[in-house]
């Protein structure tokens, strides 16, 4: 009879323990192993042997289910989850942030959308001098399970119109730096065929969005709602050959690439020149207002035909401006509130 519970037991451990892996990365970031769970060994999956991201592109589109078979990694770029999922394509997500009322609840709704996200590393930068304890504060009470915290103070010129720029540059450079230098060279390999994307904190994103950027090969693009005094800016194709042919934007004839900041996402080797002393592409701070994702964009040299027509051909939109506003406040601000 003891013999017959025993084997019950078993099998019900077997079939809970893929289970309780998932909530043990999950929770990870919060607090280290201890105890019985110190020694626990987490099975290794196959691993990619091309240096092509074709089977990361052929995995099933599934960006917020977590894999049942993370690794661990000592890597100290893991952090503060040392644990990742080698069958998931990464995306880094890079985002510019400034101090201003209603900066916390815009970075916690953009944090609560990536926290759903396996393999996603976020660099934040403040616009500032030195980070802020309270953003700091911020970023380790969320479930954002891979971060980088930097700062890159703006400069104080007129002719810099442009905002966000120096901190998406250090972003970029911080990137390619952490890619380069990584020892482990199974992440190493996984970063290279990443996907990069740059979010401003004041906009609102679908889960759906980080399915479409896993499956960018070189410059992929989709529609923005909300942007520019428009209800949507998208590009349309070509019915012939499925390319693009124009875009619905702003200002669509006096742009090359007439592309909202959250229209696009770009595959992370076009960021590791193969002269590793040389600067990836960069933003420009002198550009005019209006060029700056243009300018940019034009940098990779690949025409605006040739982009990647991604969320069923421009016709889903996963990413909204939203632009919190607030009434008038008061002078009489308690500044012991962290609102």
């Amino acid at each position: 009879m003891l013999a017959v519970a025993a084997l019950l037991m078993a099998g019900l451990l077997a079939l809970l323990a893929p289970f309780s892996m998932v909530v043990l990365v999950l929770r990870s970031h919060q607090q280290p192993l201890t105890g019985g769970l110190a020694g626990l060994t987490i099975p290794v999956p196959k691993t990619f042997e091309s240096d092509s991201h074709e089977e990361f592109l052929a995995l099933p589109r599934s960006a917020a289910r977590p894999s049942l078979h993370p690794v661990y990694s000592s890597s100290p770029s893991l952090s503060p989850t040392p644990y990742w999922h080698p069958h998931v394509r990464w995306v880094f997500v890079i985002t510019p942030s400034k101090q201003r009322y209603t900066q916390r609840v815009d970075l916690v709704r953009l944090m609560n959308t990536l926290s759903h996200i396996d393999n996603l590393h976020w660099i934040l930068v403040e616009d500032n001098v030195k980070q802020s304890p309270k953003v700091d504060r911020w970023l380790n009470e969320s479930r954002v399970q891979h971060y980088t915290h930097l700062f890159a103070p703006s400069r104080a010129k007129k002719r810099m119109k442009v905002r966000g720029s120096q901190q998406r540059n250090r972003a970029i450079l911080h990137l390619k730096n952490m890619i380069a230098n990584e020892e482990d060279e199974a992440l190493k390999k996984a970063y290279q065929e990443g996907v990069v994307y740059f979010a401003d904190d004041d906009n609102a994103y679908s889960l759906a969005l980080f399915d479409e950027l896993r499956r960018v090969k070189s410059i992929g693009v989709w529609p923005v709602a909300f942007t520019a005094g428009r209800y949507v800016e998208r590009c349309i194709l070509n019915e012939t050959t499925g390319h693009i042919a124009s875009y619905q934007a702003w200002n669509s004839t006096g742009r090359a690439f007439p592309i909202d900041m959250g229209g696009f996402g770009i595959h992370t080797r076009l960021f590791l020149p193969e002269n590793a002393s040389a600067d990836p592409p960069l933003f420009d701070m002198r550009s005019k207002h209006g060029q700056l994702e243009s300018d940019f964009l034009g940098q990779f040299g690949i025409p605006l035909a040739d982009l990647e027509p991604l969320a069923d051909n421009c016709t889903k939109v996963n990413v909204w401006h939203v632009k919190t506003k607030i009434d008038k406040i008061d002078k009489d601000i308690d500044l012991a509130i962290d609102v």
